[in-house]
Parts: C-alpha cells; structure tokens; sequence
C-alpha cells in the first residue's frame, strides 16, 4: 500500500473507532469521479456535532500533528484542523456545520481508494463543493467529473443545488462558473 493508502487507513480506524460521520472530499474524490490527476493530500469532511471542536481536535492527533499552533482556535475560525502526519502527508479535516455538507456525509459511497473503502463524497455533492472554489484546480476537477460523469449524473437536481448554493451565499459567479464548467466538459452549449 501507499503512504496515501496508508493514511486513508489510519484515519478510516481513528474515525470509526471515535464513531465519527465522515467523507472523503478533495483531489482523492475528484480522481475517483473525475479525470485522473496526482495529488499528495487528503482531505476528510467530519461531522463533530456530538463531541465538539476541542475534543475533535484531540482525536486527530491520533493521525499526526496539528500544524497551526492552536488547533482549537484556528477550527473554531476556519472549521478546518490541518494535521501533518509522521509520513508527511497533510490532512485537512474540514468540520461540517451546513446541513448540506450532513446531508453529503449521510449520501456519500463506499469506493475502495488505494485499497481503502471508505467514504467518497457523491459525484454531485463534489461538484458542489468544489464549484464555490474559485481555485483553477477545482474548477478543472468539476469539468473533469461533468465530462465522465454526464451520463449518470442528475443535471437537474444539480442545477437547482447549484443555483440555490449561489444563492443562499450571495454569490451568482457560483452560478455562472458552474455554467462555464458545463460548456467546458460539453454539456451545454454556450450562450451568445
């Protein structure tokens, strides 16, 4: 196995032996939904509700080294704990507090990842995530899932996900990538 192969394992054993929801979001699910591309890290959407920020932050050092001095602090204002593990590979543990991102956890598939099952982020619920970026990567990652995807993909429901996202965040270019996303992987045709 891989050292990624390996941290998916340890921390698929902290999170269910800690009894915690989760899903594996980032480049790893975007390579199983998407196009293929490298990617050294790996990112993990946690639901902590029932045991807070502090104690979570504690169980991740079951995985590595928290790399902002004060962990608690930065998650409580980021929702994110970035831990480094003793093989060096970052891990951004991104604590959900949306109900879409619960709901994402509770849809999400078991894929086998580098020899690993665990928990996938849905192909939609990727899309989504990743189309509020405005990074280049992952609005590539989202052309890359659309084009391998289109087929089993339900357009409609994403396009009222996605239009409903922009809005509930007071962003249109959410909207507005995600249509020049679908004129990229050859879904829709571009409007004059």
């Amino acid at each position: 196995m891989s050292e990624l192969g390996d941290t998916l394992a340890l921390v698929k054993a902290v999170m269910d032996r800690n009894g915690l929801e989760y899903m594996v979001i980032g480049g790893l699910a975007a390579v199983v939904w998407g196009e293929p591309r490298t990617t050294r890290d790996i990112d993990i959407t946690v639901d902590v509700g029932t045991i807070g920020v502090e104690s979570f932050v504690r169980i991740t050092a079951e995985c590595g080294d928290p790399r902002p001095d004060d962990p608690v602090a930065f998650a409580e204002r980021t929702r994110v704990v970035p831990i480094r593990t003793s093989a060096g590979i970052p891990i951004d543990f991104v604590l959900a507090v949306l109900p879409f991102e619960m709901d994402a956890i509770r849809r999400a598939r078991l894929v086998t990842v580098e020899g690993v099952e665990v928990p996938i982020c849905g192909p939609e619920d990727l899309v989504v995530h990743k189309i509020i970026s405005e990074r280049p990567r992952d609005l590539e990652d989202v052309v890359g899932i659309l084009r391998r995807q289109r087929d089993r993909l339900d357009l409609g429901g994403l396009d009222r996900t996605v239009a409903a996202t922009a809005s509930d965040l007071g962003e249109p270019a959410v909207a507005q990538r995600f249509e020049s996303a679908k004129v990229a992987a050859g879904i829709r045709r571009p409007t004059p």
